[in-house]
């Protein structure tokens, strides 16, 4: 077989056999909303969901307390309560499509009003469970759940705040999103509450950056046996595996040698990859790829 010929033929594709994405981490579900209000107190609550399929999440609930409204888009749960009453074993449920996680169950308890709602507050609590760890590139929010008497305009605060988050004095909102030049661990966070006359605070917290899980791709297919005009494939040089997160620039290549049949790609980020397979022969023609296939690193 002449070299000039072999320009003009390409190899038969190879064929992808098999594809497994791995991924360490589970998606759960995090509720720790106030569990005790009273008549006619605006509750509102939003869960928080980790290691899921964002762009996905769906949500329904069990047990939820008839006075409140649920949205399936945010896991939001929002009412207020006309009547004394203890609501229990409340749960949220959340899907990406793929997984499904089901929040611990939690008890509302709504107290009667007090007699004289419009007086000056004489007491108030913060309460909430703000989440301790946090991942490079997800967003990271905590907002924690006031309890007081009274008709107060009531200021929030925040000290030792990560230097990636923002705080909103309005509403205690922690927030924001950790870049890959801050891993570490921030201690000493503490939220605060006042309006004047009275405060509260939570415990202090502490919150630890991680950088992201990330997945492996194995691939495996199988060996060419000839090529477009003959019978042996004495030429076989290798394999290029072309592969990228959009299918139609996928940006990234490995070479592998002739002797291989399958290959591990690591060290890649959440998200849907793409990958194809073609044959190489000893005068780095190319062959045609094999089918593009793609999952999803979570």
């Amino acid at each position: 077989m002449s070299f000039t010929k072999l320009i003009k033929l390409s190899l038969l594709p190879a064929v992808l056999s098999t594809i497994h994405i791995s991924s360490a981490a589970a998606m759960s579900v995090s509720a720790a909303p106030e569990t005790t209000i009273t008549v006619g107190q605006e509750f509102r609550f939003m869960p928080t969901v980790q290691d899921g399929i964002t762009a996905n999440l769906q949500f329904a609930y069990i047990n939820k307390p008839n006075w409140t409204k649920g949205y399936r888009g945010s896991g939001l749960i929002e009412g207020k309560p006309t009547q004394p009453g203890v609501y229990a074993n409340i749960q949220i449920v959340a899907s990406d499509g793929l997984h499904y996680a089901w929040s611990k169950p939690f008890t509302i308890t709504v107290m009667a009003a007090a007699a004289t709602p419009s007086a000056p507050a004489s007491k108030a609590s913060l309460t909430g469970a703000p989440t301790t760890s946090a991942e490079v590139g997800k967003m990271y929010s905590f907002t924690p759940t006031l309890i007081a008497t009274g008709d107060s305009k009531w200021t929030y605060s925040v000290s030792n705040k990560p230097a990636w988050a923002t705080f909103n004095a309005s509403t205690g909102t922690l927030s924001g999103t950790p870049t890959s030049a801050t891993p570490a661990t921030y201690e000493g966070i503490v939220i605060g509450v006042s309006n004047g006359t009275v405060s509260a605070q939570l415990p202090a917290f502490g919150i630890d950056v991680e950088q992201p899980v990330l997945g492996t791709a194995s691939l495996a297919w199988t060996k060419p046996v000839e090529n477009a005009s003959q019978p042996s494939l004495g030429q076989l040089k290798g394999y290029t595996i072309v592969y990228g997160k959009n299918l139609n620039a996928m940006d990234k290549q490995l070479t592998i040698g002739s002797g291989a049949t399958s290959a591990e790609i690591e060290n890649l980020t959440a998200g849907t990859w793409y990958f194809k397979v073609a044959a190489i022969s000893s005068s780095n023609v190319v062959g045609a790829f094999s089918a593009t296939v793609g999952n999803t690193i979570l």
